[in-house]
């Protein structure tokens, strides 16, 4: 890593790989149990609901630098296919691209 600290791996595997564990083990779970698996991966940044209660809090689903969206003043703005990208308590979702509004959730400026 010294010799060329850009050429290395540093972490295991990408935020999207650990968030969409949970769709896959569900998939083999239902291939094991001689049922029909739900494919569907929806988006890549973003788990699922079924991920929420397990991924709940980390940077997989809400928590700090987990993808997010910013809500407009005038609800007839948003995009209601990003209405449940939020962040957990204590951090603030800080625009990145525009449109829409989405972003990372970061520390709350105080």
């Amino acid at each position: 890593m010294a010799a060329k600290p850009d050429n290395s791996t540093v972490v295991p595997a990408s935020p999207h790989f650990f968030g969409d564990q949970i769709r896959r083990r569900d998939i083999l779970t239902s291939m094991r149990d001689g049922s029909r698996p739900d494919l569907f991966a929806g988006f890549s940044g973003r788990p699922q609901l079924r991920g929420s209660t397990e991924l709940g809090g980390t940077e997989y689903e809400d928590g700090w630098g987990a993808l997010c969206y910013q809500q407009k003043p005038d609800t007839k703005d948003n995009d209601l296919s990003f209405r449940s990208w939020s962040c957990a308590e204590g951090l603030a979702c800080q625009v990145v691209t525009r449109p829409p509004e989405r972003g990372c959730a970061f520390v709350r400026d105080r």
